[in-house]
């Protein structure tokens, strides 16, 4: 915008020509006319169809006399005039009119005309009503030629009979002006398309300063460039006149384009820069003529003159009071302003520098770039103020250091130029250093700028600035002392990166010397690194990794280190000492306190004494651990210690623990920490609990039993310590284990534990000495089963014969297990399952191995318990699952791939990288395990190469296609593959795991055994008594006193036992002393198919020493059985009931209740059953 929408509307002055040769309108028509025709506002539409409102129109009334000289521009013309009879008409008013339209014919372009007619009706007479043709029409049959589409030639009366017929007759005068005021304008911009400066003009008249505006910056930009012979005669007041702010009028026409491009610049500027612009509209328009000006300037060839007129135009313009104003009021903020004087300002103050030259002034350190192929042409300074400037070179030196200042301040009010404060702060502290010797300012001014300056990539100012600052610095060291070596040193680093050949090393690290603290410093281009190795081994527990690069500096470094950091913020470093970094290096660092994950590079330091340099690096390393490698110094196989947590291979349900074991590796080490994380607190048991074991290989007693160690534990709220007391060095090859008790989760879908752990050791060199160790792991375990044990609701008996030597009962329980999968999709391998009890005979008959069980085809076991007491017997099942079987299989058959002769030759030192990396993928693989369990091949579903892609991460990149190249002809050797008996067997014997479950046997201190006699013949018929001799033997397995362990498993017996002796379900906490039972005999399942003769509830009185003394008690019942359906029936069922107050756990052993006999008709004697 140009214009605020809140300034006053300016009326719009529009020159209308008027003919009047009979002194009517100046004879007193014209106040009327003024009265009644006026234009307020209308719409206008130009001639590119765009719609414009013109308002607050007044007219300009110039008299006119035909062929008489043209002068301003008219959009339209009136002529008045009047007769009262035929033949003044014909004798004045006709001519009169002819002569005037003559003349409009030849002006261009052609403006349109109304005649007014004027009737005196006090002069009429009533003759004149009778004519056929009066005077008005006659007028209009002469001269109306509708030439402009609207009525142009109107008649107006002196007196009307009504003032409504006034209104009527000015109304439609009014419509018809406003449309040929219209198209006289747009006649007008068309006749002047061809002379830009005219349509300027007519905007102006128009008051449209936008498109006014866009006509003088057309004309503004017709001369690009002019040449120092079109100005260099221009006096200098010629230019002020046509700048001179207080003039608002410009009437100038030279041939010099000089000259004409100043009209066009002012003519601009006073459309910009009206007075009552609000302060918004006038920054807004003051930025774009300072544009203008700049563009104006840099328009002229290059020579003093342009100078001196340069420096003159700027300093005009930026004595505007109004843009005073403005930054005196603070409300120069607006950035585009300040940026615009800002430029305005260097360049004026670049121009003054440039005139210097031609007295000889040169102002050292300035970075203005001057032009010299003008410097020997003389020149004469017009300007008085510019005389004084140049009066002397100090003088001159003082008043570019001042506009300096200035710019920076100027710059200073508005911060989104830091960079031109950067720059111009820099350039004048080089001012100030070599044209004044003035080291202290030039420092403090540089010191300013230092740090953004070089952190913004300003690097055209060349490694030369960079010297000069250093020079200035080290003159300063015996004023300020050691305040400025790290200025000296942060420069020295920075000249290094620019430029490496004017690094200078001895005076380096001399300056490093004389530090008394540590500091650092951050730069970006110091090193280039090419590649970093991945993380491997070649010395027993130290990690490695190598590093390319390419570095700015040549110098002896004290440290070297690689910093990186996973994303629980944990930060591991390599480390090299005493190393030469080159311009070209391959350096290998080390590390002996790792953390096993995946980390970010975060930054590289080099120290060189208390001086440290940092320079950010971001790449991804992964750090795995290494428990095998090939080490090239000595061409052997060497083992690292290592560690691990994991849900031990022997589990006993119900008592969780995790297994912490470390191996002790080819060194041996000492002051051995096991550090356990809380990840979760809730989940550790009592660590009371735990427990040590050692398996010390070097013992030449039963080097490989385990055994138990004191050791001691240090708990806070985050971790627990465990430390072996003894012994203080663990040799190599040794087994730590340490069992902590852990609640597992039962949730089925959170069975994921997340541990933390970290060993931290003393691994001992015989060479090299000693090396303080520490290793941190992640992992995630997975708690949950993956078998499914069931056994049948409650054990079976069978009362047996009499031992013939003690003369004792023997009694024996019958069990059965079937053990299961848990899920649909990995099948179960059991490889041995036995129960064995150190106080119970248990037989069963040959146990099957290597059953694969499925989540619905399980497989079940049967195990006879004889002898037994009241205690417990152990369910061991070893089991493998069938994916854990293939990935050893596979890792296995790969190791024997790559030992082979015919795979392609693999490098000791990336052996047992590629095995480990190898065993990963196989653990991720999607194989058919049904199949593999069925037919022993390995499918494997949905293979995609680009899976071996995701793990190349892992592997140094020299190595990558080598590893690729033997992974995937494994893979397409798979279908070849046999497995022979040992192979098989070494392989579950890896993979095997245990599942120990304690089974409590029921404590059952009495056996009722019942036993139906009766004649068996082939039939019965209905209705048919059945005479039946119930016997019933009761053994008691004693002792009676321990009830506190019949109590104890009453919850379990609930489940299995089928009898209580209290029928209503209520306990009874009052035993009865006497040493009589009374047990109550009753009949079951007879409903419709038995009537029962005799005593249907029978009692049963036991003693129980006489029972125990006579090895049982004996009862026997005579009752008939009645069948009254045909068929097969079953006979009926005992249920034996203990009445006393008497605990007893009872086992019901029935004999032949369960059989059934064939019952049939009278009138059909056989029967087939189906």
């Amino acid at each position: 915008m140009v214009l605020d929408s809140n300034t006053p509307e300016e009326s719009i002055a529009l020159t209308v020509g008027f003919y009047d040769p009979f002194s009517i309108f100046q004879g007193g028509f014209r106040s009327d006319f003024e009265k009644h025709v006026k234009i307020p506002s209308f719409y206008w539409k130009d001639n590119h169809d765009s719609l414009r409102v013109l308002k607050n129109v007044d007219f300009k009334f110039v008299e006119e006399i035909p062929r008489s000289k043209k002068s301003d521009v008219s959009y339209l013309k009136l002529m008045f005039v009047s007769c009262q009879t035929v033949d003044d008409y014909r004798a004045k008013v006709r001519p009169l009119v002819l002569q005037w339209l003559g003349s409009m014919k030849s002006m261009e372009p052609t403006v349109p005309y109304l005649i007014f007619f004027f009737e005196n009706t006090e002069l009429r007479t009533k003759a004149d009503k009778y004519l056929k043709t009066n005077l008005f029409n006659k007028l209009k049959i002469d001269f109306d030629t509708n030439e402009f589409g609207v009525d142009n030639i109107f008649k107006i009366k002196s007196i009307y009979q009504a003032n409504i017929d006034k209104v009527e007759v000015w109304k439609y005068i009014s419509s018809s002006l406003r449309t040929l005021l219209a198209d006289s304008i747009n006649l007008q911009l068309r006749s002047s398309e061809s002379n830009l400066v005219e349509t300027a003009q007519i905007y102006q008249d128009l008051k449209q300063k936008q498109d006014a505006l866009a006509c003088y910056s057309k004309l503004f930009n017709k001369y690009p460039f002019i040449k120092k012979e079109d100005f260099e005669s221009v006096r200098l007041e010629q230019i002020y006149e046509i700048f001179n702010p207080q003039s608002n009028i410009i009437k100038y026409s030279s041939n010099s384009k000089f000259l004409s491009k100043s009209l066009y610049y002012r003519q601009q500027e006073l459309i910009l820069l009206v007075p009552y612009l609000t302060d918004m509209v006038y920054t807004k328009n003051i930025c774009r003529l300072a544009q203008t000006l700049k563009s104006f300037i840099n328009s002229l060839e290059m020579c003093y003159k342009r100078n001196e007129i340069s420096f003159l135009l700027i300093q005009m313009f930026l004595g505007n009071q109004h843009l005073k104003k403005l930054l005196e009021q603070h409300k120069s903020s607006n950035a585009e302003l300040i940026n615009s004087i800002g430029s305005l300002k260097l360049l004026q103050r670049n121009e003054l520098i440039a005139l210097g030259t031609q007295k000889g002034y040169y102002v050292k350190g300035s970075m203005s770039i001057i032009d010299m192929q003008f410097s020997s042409a003389p020149y004469n300074i017009l300007d008085e103020s510019l005389k004084s400037i140049m009066n002397s070179n100090q003088s001159f030196i003082d008043k570019v250091i001042e506009l300096t200042r200035d710019l920076i301040n100027t710059y200073n009010q508005c911060s989104t130029n830091m960079n031109a404060i950067a720059s111009l702060s820099t350039e004048l502290a080089l001012i100030l250093y070599f044209s004044t010797d003035d080291y202290e300012t030039s420092y403090d001014q540089l010191v300013k700028s230092y740090d953004f300056y070089f952190s913004s990539g300003w690097k055209y100012i060349g490694v030369t600035l960079l010297e000069v600052y250093i020079e200035n610095l080290d003159k300063l060291i015996e004023q300020r002392g050691l305040d400025v070596v790290f200025q000296l040193l942060s420069s020295y680093v920075t000249l290094a990166v620019n430029k490496s050949a004017k690094f200078d090393e001895s005076h380096f690290k001399k300056l490093c010397s004389k530090l008394e603290k540590p500091i650092a410093l951050k730069t970006k281009e110091l090193l280039r690194i090419s590649h970093i190795s991945s993380v491997y081994c070649d010395e027993v527990d130290t990690y490695k990794i190598d590093l390319r690069f390419k570095s700015k500096i040549g110098s002896n470094v004290d440290k070297f280190r690689l910093f990186m950091r996973n994303t629980s913020n944990e930060i591991i470093q390599f480390t090299s000492s005493e190393v030469k970094i080159k311009e070209k290096n391959v350096l290998t660092l080390t590390c002996s306190k790792v953390i096993f994950d995946t980390f970010k590079s975060t930054n590289i330091s080099i120290n060189i004494g208390k001086f440290e340099i940092l320079q950010p690096v971001s790449m991804t390393i992964h750090v795995s651990p290494v428990e095998s490698f090939y080490a090239l110094k000595s061409k052997t196989m060497e083992e690292n210690t290592r560690f691990s947590i994991k849900v031990p291979s022997v589990r006993y349900l119900h008592s969780d623990k995790l297994l912490f074991q470390v191996r002790v590796g080819k060194n041996d080490i000492s002051n051995l920490e096991l550090v356990f994380v809380k990840t979760d607190p809730d989940k550790l048991v009592n660590n009371t609990e735990c427990q040590m074991l050692l398996v010390d290989s070097s013992s030449s007693n039963h080097p490989n039993e385990p055994k138990e160690l004191d050791f001691t534990i240090k708990e806070t709220d985050q971790k627990l310590v465990f430390s072996p007391k003894e012994p203080s060095i663990l040799k190599c090859g040794s087994v730590i284990s340490v069992y902590i008790p852990y609640f597992f989760p039962p949730d089925v879908s959170n069975t994921v534990l997340d541990v933390r752990y970290m060993i931290q050791f003393i691994s001992i060199d015989n060479l090299k000495g000693q090396l303080i160790c520490s290793q941190k792991r992640f992992s995630q375990l997975q708690s949950s089963l993956p078998i499914a044990v069931a056994a049948d609701e409650t054990f079976r008996s069978s009362y047996s014969l009499t031992n013939e030597k003690s003369n004792e009962t023997l009694f024996s329980l019958f069990s059965y297990y079937t053990i299961n999968s848990v899920s649909g999709e990995n099948p179960i391998r059991i490889q041995e399952v036995s129960l064995s009890s150190a106080n119970s005979q248990i037989e069963t008959w040959k146990s099957p191995k290597n059953v694969v069980a499925f989540i619905d085809q399980g497989s079940t076991f049967f195990y006879k318990v004889s002898d037994f007491t009241y205690r417990d017997v152990l369910l061991r099942i070893s089991y493998n699952s069938v994916k854990d079987e293939i990935v050893e299989l596979m890792n296995m058959r790969f190791v024997n791939f790559l030992e082979e002769e015919k795979a392609v030759s693999v490098e000791k030192k990336n052996f047992f990288i590629f095995v480990s990396v190898a065993h990963q993928i196989w653990e991720i693989l999607q194989y058919k395990l049904n199949f593999y369990a069925l037919t022993g091949k390995i499918f494997i579903i949905d293979y995609d190469s680009r899976i071996i892609d995701n793990f190349l991460k892992y592997i140094d990149i020299g190595s990558q296609a080598d590893f690729k190249q033997h992974v995937t002809q494994f893979l397409n050797s798979l279908p070849d593959v046999e497995i022979d008996d040992s192979f098989k067997t070494f392989m579950l014997s890896n993979v095997k795991k245990e599942l120990c479950i304690t089974v409590n046997l029921p404590p059952i201190n009495m056996i009722n055994v019942v036993e139906y006699h009766f004649d068996k013949v082939l039939q019965y018929l209905v209705c048919e008594p059945i005479n039946v001799n119930v016997t019933l033997d009761v053994h008691l397995l004693g002792p009676f006193n321990n009830q506190d362990e019949v109590l104890d498993n009453k919850t379990i017996l609930e489940k299995k036992v089928r009898f209580k002796h209290n029928p209503s379900g209520e306990e009874s906490n009052n035993e009865d002393p006497s040493q009589v039972v009374n047990l109550n005999l009753g009949f079951i399942d007879t409903d419709q198919k038995w009537i029962i003769s005799g005593v249907k509830n029978l009692e049963a009185k036991i003693n129980l020493n006489d029972t125990i003394k006579n090895n049982g008690s004996h009862f026997q019942f005579q009752l008939t059985f009645v069948p009254l359906k045909p068929g097969k029936l079953q006979l009926p069922g005992i249920e034996i009931k203990n009445q006393s107050r008497k605990d007893l756990i009872m086992e019901l052993d029935y004999k032949n209740t369960a059989e059934s006999v064939l019952v049939v008709s009278e009138l059909n004697k056989i029967i087939h059953s189906f």
